[in-house]
């Protein structure tokens, strides 16, 4: 089972929200944010079926989370930059119930970063959730 979602904006950097003053207030903000923006990708993939999405609320088993930033390459970041910056996503994905939880038990999260192809806008975010084999996650382990 797969499901796919598109976010019209690139995943922030974790120095966006890690600063000492005001780090607080700024995580919150990007929290709200990134709910909205996980709200409105579920209701657009559900437009684009027309149909119910079928995915588990939330799921009971163990989750693959690939997460693609698309930036154009000067506007790439560092691998712990990647990683801590999916924590307002992650957190979006669980208000939603798309995920369970956002522990190591329950996803495993694949954070990746492309250049941005010319068609399309310059900054955004692919997340491609499924519920896969044993098989597949022995890859990404």
């Amino acid at each position: 089972m797969m499901l796919t979602l598109q976010v019209p904006e690139a995943t922030p950097s974790l120095n966006a929200f890690s600063n000492p003053s005001g780090r607080r207030w700024k995580y919150l903000r990007l929290r709200r944010h990134w709910k909205v923006a996980i709200k409105d990708a579920l209701l657009e993939a559900r437009a684009a079926t027309r149909t119910p999405l079928a995915w588990p609320r939330p799921p009971k088993e163990f989750v693959l989370v690939q997460v693609t930033r698309y930036a154009p390459a000067h506007h790439w970041l560092d691998a712990d930059n990647l990683a801590g910056g999916m924590k307002p996503l992650l957190d979006a994905l669980k208000a939603h119930e798309v995920i369970a939880d956002d522990a190591p038990t329950a996803i495993d999260l694949v954070p990746r970063q492309e250049v941005s192809p010319h068609a399309q806008p310059s900054r955004w975010t692919e997340i491609r959730l499924s519920i896969d084999p044993p098989l597949l996650r022995e890859e990404h382990a």
